[in-house]
């Protein structure tokens, strides 16, 4: 297949490793390692899916745990961009012509601030045990309110 061919050219060349080439986009390391679970742990994988249409419903449509301790979740807006500029990224690592994304990932960074929980805790310094002990006592209320809407 076209996807195993690019896999072994990647193997073969100096092409940069995919966490290299995502860091350089935006996306986070979480992300990444969705990727690699979902079967495109590389530059080549990730260039040879066709988009829109594999590419959207393979990776776009990804439910990945942020480690933010809230679980798995489906991407955000600019995750999904920081996505489509990786996207053309390993298209031109691979040197295949552009994809159609290429206008919109020519636009300045995705990255605007905080995604998650994790991130609002890190940039306000708050220690991670009081991070921690907010979340089990969140995840308590959510539960038992579960609990009194059942009853």
């Amino acid at each position: 297949s076209v996807q195993e061919g690019l896999v072994a050219h990647e193997a073969s060349t100096s092409q940069r490793p995919l966490a290299e080439v995502a860091e350089s986009c935006g996306v986070a390391p979480e992300v990444v390692r969705a990727l690699a679970q979902a079967h495109l742990p590389s530059v080549a994988a990730l260039a040879a899916l066709s988009a829109p249409g594999n590419f959207e419903t393979g990776v776009l449509r990804l439910w990945f745990d942020p480690g933010d301790f809230g679980g798995e979740r489906a991407l955000l807006e600019e995750e999904k961009a920081s996505l489509k500029k990786l996207y053309e990224a390993c298209r031109a690592e691979a040197g295949l012509p552009t994809g159609p994304y290429a206008k919109a990932s020519a636009a300045g960074p995705v990255r605007r601030g905080p995604r998650t929980l994790r991130e609002h805790a890190d940039g306000l310094g708050i220690p991670l045990a009081l991070r921690e002990t907010f979340l089990d006592s969140l995840c308590e209320f959510e539960t038992a309110e579960a609990d009194a809407t059942q009853a």
